[in-house]
């Protein structure tokens, strides 16, 4: 099953992750990966942790989250080394819950992911560094799931299309620049169906292809 264009430009790491290099150094002291499969953090007494973890490398804080049981529950962070917000999330009972959203460098948002019981459920945004809007979609249990559009930097839209169970279905457009149509045609099942029209940035109809679940249909007059 392919991922939608909004996915591949995400890379969202919202999970606290737990360094062992030497330079690494983590708080309360004693708090360590447990062995135990039924928990992810314990103390010094190997039981299940419940508070805040925090992770400095070189002295710099680069990560925090909270514990109950052992599992994450609450909000999760982590840091550039500059000190501005990378990544966070919410989790309930170890599972990601809510919006989780990452950062540019610069301090602008670079992608929000919106989950319910660990799984991707919702509208999935993503941003340029300089701030403007690049993609917006929704997911349902992980895959596309209805309208997905990519943006230009002035705001129009690039490319807008349909998913059905994450296959590209319904009907699909892509734009130049001034906001003119410059492909549009219909999907179904992933595959190219029906007449697919291609325009040059005047609107001038330049081709037409016709296609039968993704197999282009030869005219008479082609065979000639």
């Amino acid at each position: 099953m392919k991922k939608s264009f909004i996915l591949s430009a995400l890379l969202l790491t919202t999970v606290f992750v737990v360094n062992a290099k030497a330079d690494t150094v983590m708080e309360p002291e004693g708090v360590h990966p447990c062995a135990k499969q039924s928990a992810s953090m314990c103390d010094a007494n190997e039981e299940p942790f419940t508070g805040t973890v925090t992770e400095k490398v070189n002295g710099v804080l680069r990560g925090t989250s909270v514990f109950k049981d052992g599992q994450q529950n609450g909000v999760v962070k982590t840091f550039y080394p500059n000190g501005k917000v990378e990544t966070e999330a919410n989790f309930k009972a170890g599972k990601q819950d809510g919006i989780a959203k990452s950062y540019w460098d610069n301090g602008n948002l670079k992608a929000e992911i919106t989950f319910v019981n660990g799984k991707q459920n919702g509208a999935i945004k993503a941003y340029r560094k300089d701030g403007s809007l690049m993609a917006e979609g929704t997911q349902k249990e992980g895959v596309p799931q209805g309208a997905q559009k990519t943006y230009y930097k002035n705001g129009k839209v690039v490319y807008e299309t349909n998913f059905k169970d994450g296959k590209k279905d319904g009907k699909y457009r892509k734009y130049y620049s001034n906001g003119q149509v410059e492909t549009e045609g219909n999907y179904s099942n992933d595959m190219p169906d029906g007449v697919v029209k291609t325009f040059d940035r005047n609107g001038k109809l330049l081709e037409e292809v016709t296609y039968n679940k993704g197999e282009r249909v030869i005219k008479n007059e082609e065979k000639k």
